[in-house]
């Protein structure tokens, strides 16, 4: 008999950002396959590093302007705090998300600066404030060979989090993502309802950030590969007797096609064609899963 399930990774290792016991899926002994790295997390890649800032104000009633606040700022540094661009590539299967900064990636191939997540509302000011971080700390090159004189169009993505957030109250201010930006480092990853994912819900279930890692082989070359999901949530349709089984492999192939960074072993084009071969082959997966092919 079918049933609808709905697998949230995040369920499972939730913390408070305070929580000193980290609990991932492999300590409650769900076998997940591969080979993770040290922390596995996307910080396991040679130079990337995660910072949240996470606002909690407030219960209650929504008043505007007043709370209850749960939001927040994460970012992601590919290379650390340096200017180091790294090969990149985006891919919109569907919805409207925005990203800030695409066309360049799309057009260059690179990615310039860091990542920052936020609430739909707050794309702005965090965008205005990673070039201000970036004037301020040197992390740019300079144009025509004229001091301080620079162009930046950083990479910032939203998701709604105005279910339960005061998300017209705009209490993300660029100081939240300096800070996350200030505080990002390697190592383990705080994970669940914090920075940009605090607000995060999906289907009636809570959401948040997810990470994490695999150690590969290319052609005799070893990579680390890793992912940093935002809302970790997958809902398909499955049989009661092999549900843990499917919702691990589609789960496995959701996150191997999400933002990663591979050591830049791909290039632009070879990243962007490989994004939409295997969402395509994802979809047929799931298809064929949902009706028991």
């Amino acid at each position: 008999m079918k049933f609808l399930i709905t697998i949230f990774l995040n369920i499972l290792f939730y913390n408070h950002l305070h929580s000193q016991n980290i609990i991932r899926a492999r300590d409650v002994g769900i076998p997940l396959d591969g080979i993770t790295g040290k922390f596995n997390s996307i910080t396991d890649v040679q130079g990337v590093l995660v910072g949240h800032e996470t606002i909690i104000k407030g219960n209650g009633k929504l008043v505007i302007g007043k709370g209850p606040v749960r939001t927040g700022v994460t970012a992601i540094l590919p290379r650390g705090k340096v200017f180091d661009p790294v090969f990149a590539g985006w891919y919109s299967l569907n919805g409207n998300g925005e990203m800030t900064g695409t066309t360049w990636v799309e057009e260059s191939g690179f990615l310039e600066g860091p990542i920052l997540i936020t609430n739909t509302h707050s794309v702005g000011v965090v965008r205005d404030a990673i070039i201000e971080w970036q004037y301020n700390n040197k992390l740019f090159k300079t144009l025509y060979d004229i001091k301080d004189l620079f162009w930046s169009l950083p990479v910032v993505a939203e998701t709604y989090d105005g279910s339960l957030n005061d998300i017209n109250g705009f209490h993300v201010k660029k100081e939240h993502a300096i800070k996350a930006l200030e505080s990002a480092q390697g190592g383990i990853v705080l994970e669940g309802g914090v920075g940009g994912g605090t607000g995060m819900i999906c289907h009636g279930f809570k959401g948040g950030i997810g990470t994490s890692s695999r150690k590969i082989n290319l052609d005799g070359q070893d990579y680390t590969l890793g992912v940093l999901v935002h809302l970790i949530m997958l809902k398909i349709l499955l049989t009661q007797s092999i549900g843990f089984i499917v919702a691990n492999t589609l789960s496995t192939l959701l996150a191997m096609c999400s933002n990663y960074f591979l050591n830049n072993y791909l290039t632009f084009h070879n990243i962007h064609r490989l994004f939409k071969e295997r969402m395509k082959g994802l979809i047929k997966y799931c298809f064929a899963n949902s009706i028991s092919i």
